[in-house]
């Protein structure tokens, strides 16, 4: 075919898409020295484009990784209304009003009770103490009323949260508040506007705390409002995710360093010193000790029992740091113990052996099953599955391996063009595959909360079309 019925435009659109040049000149009669000048003419431009995305990969890496903003104080560091903190320093000092008045109402109520037999010095306190009371309902309702002149202004989250606690003071539970409908009423309504207008602040950064005492101190705060608000639940919801998922990690340590029975089948099949009958007769006693142990109230039938142990024992096989010794007989034995087809066994063992960086063994596991499957056709996509994790996998490492090297060329040009062409190389491998970016695995964060996935730390410039 000529040169004359292809478009330049289709040349580029083949080069980009990795067509190789011979390829292209032999089949559309386009002379080489072209092709190559407009390669050479295509990766320049690309080079430039991409020359930025490496840097903005890293820094989001790291702060994924190692988020700044961890406790209480750093959280709230930011963004202070300098009009608001004034009015908020008035705002105290009528809150400690109220102490000072409530804990003379207090000692006044006290003298009360033991000079009821004196009718003079009785007639005097009461005197005094509804005087007090009469103080402490107005200063309340100057407090309120401060309060509710600065609802409108724009806030940070620090004073919010200061407003929140001041809210929760217990002197606004004393009995004489509680009898007073106005006040309640008026206190009621602004409870419920600072704490809603706390928790959808505060609802954005909660993933990023990992210090289980500060999610705790922030539950406190909402808390406060005892009534159903969909800001503060949701808010309040998320805490307590959060807690779970960071308690959740430190209960699997535990249980993966102290469960005997478990930790014996596992290390025997990760390298290949239990036989199948052994592990099975080791299985059915830890599930029997596990059905026998629960409380009449939480009874599970033995098989729901031995699905969720053989879950257990599949999951901690996959995340297991020891290399399995002998895949192939592995996954045989892990077929045989987990009642399942060979697809479903070779999924921990292969996550297994990519978790450890061995991804040629891993393809070659997966090869040697799926050439041995009695029936490809109707489940060739769990081995495209795991054929996908390894890729992915292999990715993640290779982008963690390069974001993580120190950065010591000193040729600054020479350092940010190499960066351009990893990144160009990552794009079209993961387009070319049709991969996820959120499937591709960086491992966790720092303290080992959460994981990190290259969705979190892609650059947007790729997202919106970079490359084309």
């Amino acid at each position: 075919m000529g040169e004359n019925h292809v478009s330049d435009n289709l040349i580029r659109k083949l080069i980009l898409d990795g067509t190789r040049l011979d390829s292209i000149s032999s089949l559309w009669g386009v002379p080489m020295d072209k092709l190559i000048k407009i390669k050479e003419t295509i990766q320049s431009q690309q080079d430039r484009k991409f020359m930025n995305t490496f840097n903005e990969l890293r820094q989001k890496y790291y702060r994924m990784y190692a988020p700044k903003n961890e406790n209480h104080t750093e959280i709230f560091a930011s963004g202070q209304n300098k009009e608001v903190a004034k009015k908020l320093e008035t705002i105290e000092e009528l809150r400690q009003d109220i102490l000072i008045v409530d804990r003379r109402v207090s000692e006044l109520k006290t003298q009360l009770n033991i000079s009821r037999d004196d009718t003079v010095k009785f007639n005097k306190i009461k005197e005094e103490l509804l005087k007090e009371r009469s103080n402490i309902t107005k200063a309340l309702f100057s407090y309120l009323k401060k309060l509710e002149e600065i609802k409108n202004q724009n806030m940070s989250i620090a004073q919010l949260s200061e407003i929140v606690k001041g809210l929760a003071f217990s002197e606004l539970q004393n009995d004489f508040v509680v009898n007073n409908s106005t006040i309640l009423n008026s206190l009621g309504k602004i409870k419920v506007y600072y704490v809603s207008a706390y928790a959808r602040k505060l609802s954005p950064i909660i993933s990023g705390i990992s210090d289980v005492d500060v999610l705790r101190k922030l539950n406190k705060e909402i808390s406060i409002l005892n009534r159903y608000d969909i800001s503060a639940q949701t808010a309040k919801r998320k805490i307590n995710d959060r807690i779970g998922a960071l308690n959740g990690y430190r209960r699997f340590i535990s249980c993966k360093q102290n469960n005997d029975k478990i930790a014996k089948i596992i290390n025997g099949i990760i390298d290949g010193s239990i036989g199948y009958e052994e592990a099975s007769e080791i299985l059915q006693e830890h599930v029997q000790e596990l059905v026998n142990g629960r409380a009449t109230a939480y009874k599970v039938s033995f098989s729901d029992e031995k699905e969720r142990v053989k879950m257990q024992i599949k999951s901690e096989i996959a995340k297991s740091t020891r290399t399995i010794k002998n895949p192939i007989e592995s996954v045989k034995q892990s077929a045989m113990l987990f009642e399942c087809g060979y697809a479903e066994a070779l999924s921990a063992v292969v996550k297994n052996l990519y978790s450890n960086e061995k991804y040629n063994e891993a393809r070659e596991l997966i090869e040697y099953f799926r050439l041995r499957e009695d029936n490809p056709s109707k489940i060739a996509n769990s081995y495209e599955i795991l054929e996908k994790e390894v890729i992915c996998a292999e990715i993640g490492k290779c982008i963690k391996q390069v974001v993580t090297k120190p950065r010591y060329l000193q040729d600054d040009e020479a350092r940010k063009l190499s960066e351009s062409r990893f990144m160009q190389t990552i794009y079209r491998r993961i387009q070319n595959s049709g991969l996820r970016t959120g499937a591709i695995p960086l491992g966790k964060n720092e303290d080992k909360s959460r994981d990190i996935v290259l969705r979190d730390i892609w650059p947007e410039s790729i997202e919106q079309g970079l490359l084309r």
